[in-house]
């Protein structure tokens, strides 16, 4: 994200105190901002190319007040559906992870109060990030499926943005169908030739939808996890459509124990593991499921 994006997009809705601190410091660090976490009465945290780095400032519950609203256009109210799934997304597409005390009732949130903590991701584009992916998938004829897998915070969603923008702009462009359940993968995506966003939907929902009503040649979306995730990816595989989707593992052996792994597995043709210093390793998925060196 440029500065004039970060000044517009992210420290115009953060309290005054915070977003001097901020503007003060980013230019000192050295890498790419990938989050500003935000906690009452403790410091600033930026993370800077995977770097913890504390400011002086802390911040007070005035200023995390006075965040939040900034952040949710001064309507609370209208982002509390997602705040009870642990984030806010705001009008520029920036995805906000909250944290605060649970109201829970029959086994589910129904609202987050005493707001404590907030995690800011900083979206940006990296077209290298998926070059050698995408170099693979044209060399197959585009034929193939693609399960993407890392720790948090390592750069699946990167890869998956930068694959799918690949993919849907020429020279030779795809119909891609890109399922943006937390209003974070699409960021920077809508421009892209040939690509439609669902925006909001649950992952097994907009899979449907995308494959009955869009026709696309892949569909793409991030961190499949759920049962429903997985019927998704079966029907969509079984219907001709390529996917790519993302799932956590930090290792090969967790990803072989992710029920995703064990259950559908078998519908991905590459498996592409990004590591703790960001670096992406693609590998070729035997029949069996075993990786192929």
């Amino acid at each position: 994200m440029n500065w004039q994006d970060m000044e517009r997009k992210v420290l115009s809705r953060l309290a005054p105190a915070l977003a001097v601190s901020i503007r003060n410091a980013v230019p000192m660090c050295h890498g790419d901002l990938e989050e500003i976490r935000l906690r009452i009465n403790r410091p600033i945290a930026l993370i800077v190319s995977g770097t913890n780095i504390l400011l002086e400032k802390c911040c007070s519950s005035s200023d995390m007040e006075k965040s939040l609203q900034l952040l949710c256009d001064y309507s609370l109210y209208s982002h509390v559906e997602t705040i009870r799934e642990g984030y806010i997304c705001t009008a520029d597409g920036i995805r906000v992870g909250i944290c605060g005390r649970a109201v829970v009732e029959s086994g589910k949130v129904t609202m987050v109060q005493n707001v404590s903590a907030l995690c800011i991701r900083i979206p940006s584009r990296h077209p290298d990030a998926a070059s050698d992916l995408a170099g693979i998938l044209a060399e197959r004829g585009y034929r193939d499926s693609v399960l993407v897998y890392s720790a948090p915070g390592k750069g699946k969603t990167t890869v998956l943005r930068e694959i799918a923008a690949s993919l849907a702009d020429p020279p030779d462009p795809k119909r891609v169908a890109v399922v943006d359940t937390r209003y974070e993968l699409g960021t920077g995506l809508e421009n892209v030739c040939m690509l439609d966003l669902l925006s909001g939907y649950p992952r097994s929902i907009g899979m449907e939808i995308a494959m009955r009503t869009l026709a696309p040649e892949y569909i793409i979306c991030d961190e499949v996890s759920s049962e429903g995730d997985r019927q998704a990816l079966l029907d969509c595989a079984g219907s001709g459509i390529c996917l790519c989707a993302s799932v956590h593992a930090g290792s090969p052996e967790e990803l072989y124990r992710t029920r995703i792994w064990q259950t559908a597995g078998h519908i991905f043709h590459w498996i592409c593991g990004i590591d703790a210093e960001h670096r992406v390793r693609i590998q070729k998925a035997g029949k069996a499921g075993a990786f192929v060196h």
